[in-house]
């Protein structure tokens, strides 16, 4: 069995380095804040940086397991070929199970020395950063640590939600009769299971609309400040939301994408390839456009919740100027962690499909396709995922200024919602160029290959 192991890690290699950057950040966003919990442990601070530590821990976690199981699974649906041909070799379902998570193990221990090293390099200018944007609330004295107890912990935690997001993505490879899987390996994964993932995604709603109430009561059974629980729970009633769309996502992605590519006035023949691609490879999409999903929804919903920290500041203090710094900087030590994660599995799950969109432009040249049209179609396809994706994190955003200005007009004589629109226009075009560079530049290298080598080479993978 450890030979299997071996050998398929050795096969597998190229395609968890594809989707690796995700592991990386992960490991990276889980092992500074357990450097930072362990020095604020050890120094004089408050049990509010305790508690702000915690919580970039646990959104942290909540965020890669959406991220990492997407990741997991885009490795798993490229590798449906060899998965079916260990079947067929007599391997059982339990040890194709403890393979997948062998390479889920190890990739993110690879992972996690890159990751630990980049957290204690960087933990004095973030310890820097922490003090000076939290200074007015008390003096906080943090000296860096290079104890490995909290790294060992950081590992230790990042394998295990590595193999939580991967279990249920093992589990279901291997539900998939072994000489189907092999017939379907270049083909696109079915979306299976959908009355259960329904049932959960309904259950997932009605948690959440029942957390959002169960907390607004609780604000007002304590004395402790309003405006800060509010503000707090705000942001993890954001993330949560991102978590919810991420189950039911398969319910309504492909009818998001048609219905709102229907509406754009365009008929190139780039167009119309990118859009039917992205509609006709739903599966695939869905797990690059919810990593998008997440980093929007976490980046534009930080900038809301500062500017309204701001706003509430100014109200209370007609006289005095809000600190939009400090407030971007408060919700940077909430958010911040989170939204690297989200934008790394973005970035790495558009580059893991690379080699699927190369055979797809390598079939439009067959077809007659010029190379400006294949461009062109890379490019819009890139759009298409970066505006669906805005959309989706939109709705998590829209959602969490809900909750935070009823409970803001519930317990507070001042109530507002600020929307910093211009720096809301900037995360669109960044988001934007990210995913249309993510999808465009790892092909360009392919569109300079005669069009049947690229396919050729898909289907020897």
């Amino acid at each position: 069995m450890r030979a299997l192991h071996i050998a398929e890690i050795r096969g597998s290699w190229r395609a968890w380095l594809s989707v690796s950057l995700a592991f990386l950040v992960t490991n990276f966003g889980i092992a500074l804040p357990a450097l930072l919990f362990y020095a604020s442990w050890q120094g004089d601070v408050e049990m509010g940086t305790h508690f702000l530590i915690v919580t970039n821990v646990i959104l942290v976690a909540l965020v890669a397991m959406s991220v990492l199981a997407n990741s997991a699974e885009l490795v798993v649906a490229s590798r449906r070929g060899a998965i079916a041909r260990l079947a067929l070799a007599g391997a059982s379902p339990n040890q194709i199970v403890r393979t997948l998570m062998t390479q889920l193990v190890a990739v993110t221990l690879a992972c996690a020395v890159v990751g630990d090293a980049i957290a204690v390099a960087i933990q004095q200018p973030v310890i820097n950063f922490v003090q000076q944007d939290r200074a007015a609330e008390g003096t906080i004295q943090l000296v860096p640590t290079y104890s490995p107890l909290p790294l060992l912990f950081a590992t230790a935690l990042c394998v295990a939600v590595a193999l939580l997001a991967g279990l249920r993505v093992a589990r279901r490879a291997t539900r998939i009769p072994a000489v189907e899987a092999l017939r379907q390996a270049a083909n696109e994964p079915e979306v299976t299971g959908i009355r259960g993932r329904a049932i959960r995604f309904g259950l997932l709603v009605v948690v959440l609309v029942l957390l959002a109430v169960g907390s607004l009561y609780s604000f007002g059974q304590n004395d402790l400040q309003k405006g800060d629980q509010i503000l707090q729970a705000g942001v993890i009633l954001l993330v949560l939301t991102g978590w919810a769309i991420s189950v039911g996502a398969p319910l309504f992605m492909r009818g998001l994408v048609r219905a709102w590519t229907r509406l754009v006035p365009n008929t190139s023949p780039s167009w119309h390839l990118a859009r039917h691609t992205v509609v006709a490879r739903s599966t695939r999409m869905i797990k690059t456009i919810l990593p998008v999903m997440m980093a929007v929804g976490i980046l534009v919903g930080m900038l809301v919740l500062g500017a309204t920290m701001t706003e509430l500041i100014r109200m209370a203090n007609p006289g005095e100027v809000g600190d939009t710094r400090s407030s971007l900087g408060t919700m940077m030590t909430i958010l911040g962690l989170p939204f690297l994660v989200s934008l790394s599995g973005a970035v790495g799950n558009l580059i893991m499909m690379a080699r699927q969109r190369d055979a797809e432009m390598a079939l439009a040249s067959i077809a007659g396709g010029t190379p400006d049209q294949q461009r062109g179609a890379l490019i819009l396809e890139g759009v298409i995922v970066g505006v669906t994706g805005m959309i989706l994190g939109l709705v998590m955003v829209v959602v969490a200024m809900v909750y935070t200005y009823v409970g803001l007009m519930l317990y507070l004589p001042i109530a507002a919602v600020a929307v910093p629109w211009g720096s809301m226009a900037l995360v669109v075009v960044v988001c934007l160029a990210v995913c249309v560079l993510a999808t465009l530049l790892p092909s360009i290298p392919a569109l300079r290959l005669p069009p049947q080598k690229v396919v050729a080479r898909l289907i020897a993978d």
